[in-house]
């Protein structure tokens, strides 16, 4: 209606200022033009201030919001950086292999039976390392960024009597070590065995037979 209203009295004060207008209304028309224009005039507007303000606040509430999402997101990603980066340290020097903890680290040299000190090739930051046990190899290690040799592959003696660790009795009979705990009995003998019984008994009774260089 107030649409209405406001092209009509355009029209209407076109024509009052052209030469025709007094032939189109009659008389009178200007003070009714006149008196519609100030009704448009004094129409309530739309609240374009406080819309605006509306506006502004969902605009900074959801900014606030896309903020903090970014912020999580920064830190869960650093958060897994940290993980991967201290899966693969301790990957490299902790696992992959058992480690020989009779001898120094790499890049260190031994100044005693139980102390190394860093050669110029470590990049680490510990200056005396004392030899650790095994326990304490991988706090050293991670703490110090440095790894021990992987111990030397072992070639199982199968001539041997009987299973490392376990002790040989006069009649050839093994007996197993106080804390065996393995499914198989604690007394065996092996005379006869082949090598594949031997290895296949080992396999399944969670014993292992010597290393050749610890073969007596």
């Amino acid at each position: 209606m107030a649409l209405f209203l406001h092209a009509c009295i355009l029209l209407g004060v076109n024509l009052a200022w052209s030469q025709d207008a007094a032939a189109m209304f009659p008389g009178g028309v200007g003070s009714i033009v006149a008196s519609l224009s100030k009704r448009v005039a004094d129409l309530p507007r739309p609240r374009q201030a406080e819309n605006l303000k509306v506006l502004e606040q969902s605009a900074r509430s959801h900014a606030v919001e896309d903020l903090a999402r970014q912020q999580k997101l920064i830190q869960l990603r650093q958060e897994v950086d940290d993980l991967v980066g201290r899966e693969a340290r301790r990957l490299r020097y902790v696992a992959g292999c058992p480690r020989d903890l009779r001898q120094c680290p790499r890049h260190f040299v031994a100044t005693s039976q139980s102390t190394c000190k860093p050669t110029d090739e470590y990049e680490g930051s510990c200056a005396l390392i004392e030899l650790p046990g095994a326990a304490d190899m991988e706090h050293i290690a991670m703490s110090c960024n440095v790894e021990w040799p992987c111990v030397p592959g072992c070639r199982r003696d199968f001539s041997s009597t009987c299973p490392a660790g376990w002790k040989q009795l006069e009649d050839k009979t093994c007996l197993a070590p106080q804390g065996y705990s393995g499914q198989c009995s604690p007394v065996m003998s092996f005379v006869g065995f082949a090598v594949t019984d031997k290895a296949l008994w080992a396999a399944t009774c969670q014993a292992e037979w010597p290393c050749l260089s610890d073969a007596v």
